[in-house]
């Protein structure tokens, strides 16, 4: 049984489930508090983290879920996780138990986040198994891309819907790495075919691949890739250069099929056939970001061509928008990891290149005293350097490829980390109203802060995957331990788009009664 009756008005009580009623409720005579919850084998748990610090957002943000099983996930009750969720960076849900997830047969989630102030941004997980997946989504503030090359021009739209002609060209130390150019009388409309008048500004960047702009990449350089036939295609992108193209105070704008833009590519960028630098005369992918999807889109193809001393390629396009300029590579069989000395967790990072001349990355993060990393879903034909970061400590090899790969690295051993279990109960009440709390989450996060979001995202697992109920008869939740985490970790309780903050704490006992009585499970 999904819910008593009885505890309907209850189960409303909750922010997390939305109820509406169009008349009064009705005496139903007795009314027991206790609510019958069923439990989920998969529960999805994560965080947004600011780019710039590498902290959990502040202020409100909003999160929403698509791919394979988005329109699956499923709240405290059963209920379905539909549009944009108010949040405020953090989320713990549960995908249907129709979902059976296996090596054989993964399933697809993206998580979508935006703020205010901040660029859409997203996080892909491919779910092999039941139990707790963890994401983490960097958001990038509108006025802190660093790295960044910038350049704007005003311009009319007349009242026809027609412009003069006009450039904005982006330089980097000097040089023009970026234009965008409006041919006279191009019509402009907006995305919803409106017509539009009045003075603008057209807006573009230009980013080369670098360990902070690929750390920052757009939905992670394993988002996707969807071709016009709408099949969506697992794939890692590489990169010489991000563009973003914007008209502030607008939605996506119209410009026929004129909009021509030219960029230099970053010499970074590997061809996809020979793993070397690319050479005009090579066609590369141009691919445009859809952030409401967390997806990449096919959008055209251009030949490099070498302009001075750069590399560049021109193409065209009907819209404003994010583009990336380089290639894609389809999965392989997964690659094997084996450690030595682990003590601390930590993540693998896989370069396509060296670090530092790399055009694209993908981070695989694992547990303290895990001893074999599995890289799931690794790009196929890359070459690079694999590097494995423990703690302070990093252990670097090069690979020839990641498909089906066995490696062995020794860690320096560092001193384990005094841990601790935690036992928490809502002490200001008897108990929770419900006989379960499957999507209660538990993150431990350790301090200080990693200073950025690339340092954030190279961190172990947050989430805590032991996570055990206290029932009483008949069934009542009474509480919960988990562990075992840092003394000095910071918790954060999480249950649907709420959570709660722990101090660090050497004791190992949790009142989490603040929590209860603001969900309405305090009975």
């Amino acid at each position: 049984m999904r819910r008593l009756a009885s505890g309907l008005a209850f189960g409303c009580a909750l922010v997390l489930a939305a109820c509406e009623f169009s008349g009064p409720l009705e005496d139903v005579g007795i009314v027991t508090p206790l609510v019958a919850v069923d439990s989920f084998r998969t529960v999805v748990s994560g965080v947004v983290l600011d780019a710039a610090t590498g902290d959990p957002i502040g202020g409100a943000a909003q999160l929403s879920f698509a791919g394979e099983v988005g329109p699956l996930m499923r709240d405290l009750f059963g209920g379905p996780v539909e549009g944009w969720i108010d949040s405020q960076g953090f989320a713990s849900y549960g995908i249907a138990n129709s979902v059976r997830p296996s090596s054989d047969r993964p399933v697809e989630l993206r998580v979508i986040a935006r703020g205010a102030g901040y660029q859409t941004n997203s996080a892909r997980i491919e779910i092999r198994r039941d139990g707790r997946h963890e994401f983490r989504v960097v958001l990038v503030r509108d006025d802190l891309l660093d790295e960044a090359a910038r350049g704007n021009a005003e311009f009319e739209i007349r009242s026809d819907s027609t412009v003069a002609s006009t450039i904005v060209t982006a330089l980097s130390l000097g040089r023009e790495v970026l234009s965008v150019r409006v041919p006279a009388n191009t019509t402009v409309t907006s995305g919803h075919d409106h017509g539009v008048s009045g003075e603008k500004v057209l807006q573009a960047t230009w980013r080369p691949p670098s360990s902070r702009s690929l750390s920052q990449f757009p939905g992670g350089m394993d988002a996707g890739v969807r071709p016009p036939d709408g099949s969506d295609i697992l794939a890692t992108l590489t990169t010489g250069a991000v563009i973003s193209i914007s008209v502030p105070g607008t939605e996506s704008l119209l410009f026929g099929d004129s909009l021509e833009v030219t960029s230099v590519i970053s010499p970074a960028l590997k061809s996809s056939r020979t793993n070397a630098a690319i050479l005009p005369g090579d066609v590369v992918d141009i691919h445009r970001w859809k952030p409401e999807e967390g997806i990449w889109l096919e959008h055209t193809q251009a030949r490099v061509r070498r302009v001075g001393g750069d590399l560049t390629a021109t193409f065209r396009s009907a819209q404003t928008g994010t583009f990336s300029i380089g290639f894609r590579n389809g999965h392989c069989s997964d690659a094997r990891v084996t450690l030595s000395g682990n003590t601390l967790g930590g993540s693998v990072v896989a370069w396509h290149g060296t670090p530092g001349q790399a055009d694209a990355l993908r981070v695989w993060r694992f547990g303290r005293a895990q001893r074999e990393v599995v890289l799931e879903g690794p790009p196929g034909f890359w070459q690079g350097t694999l590097e494995v970061r423990h703690g302070q400590d990093v252990a670097g090899v090069s690979y020839a490829s990641l498909c089906g790969a066995q490696m062995e690295i020794a860690l320096e051993n560092s001193p384990a980390p005094d841990l601790i279990e935690v036992t928490a109960s809502p002490m200001g009440c008897s108990s929770f109203g419900v006989t379960d709390v499957p999507t209660l989450s538990v993150l431990a996060i350790p301090r200080p802060s990693p200073l950025s979001g690339e340092g954030a995202l190279l961190r172990p697992p947050y989430v805590v995957d032991r996570l055990a109920l206290a029932h009483e008869s008949p069934g009542r939740t009474t509480g919960f331990s988990f562990g075992p985490v840092r003394s000095d970790d910071t918790l954060y309780l999480i249950l649907g788009g709420r959570h709660w903050v722990y101090p660090p704490s050497d004791s190992g006992v949790l009142d989490v009664s603040n929590m209860a009585r603001e969900t309405g499970l305090c009975t």
